[in-house]
């Protein structure tokens, strides 16, 4: 599984817990990589992704 469909994966149970329980849930995403671009990058699509919600077949 690529990663960036690993942080969507992610999000979308954490958004589909938080709709259950009424509770705030997060998740620690792993954002390392094999060089500092990469990561960044890694890291400003996390960051994106949890700020923003998203369209889930969850809801």
């Amino acid at each position: 599984m690529h990663w960036r469909d690993r942080f969507i994966f992610c999000a979308e149970a954490i958004y589909k817990a938080q709709a259950e329980t009424g509770e705030i849930k997060g998740h620690y995403l792993n954002a390392t990589a094999g060089n500092c671009e990469d990561m960044m990058k890694r890291a400003v699509f996390a960051r994106e992704l949890i700020a923003r919600p998203i369209a889930s077949s969850c809801e």
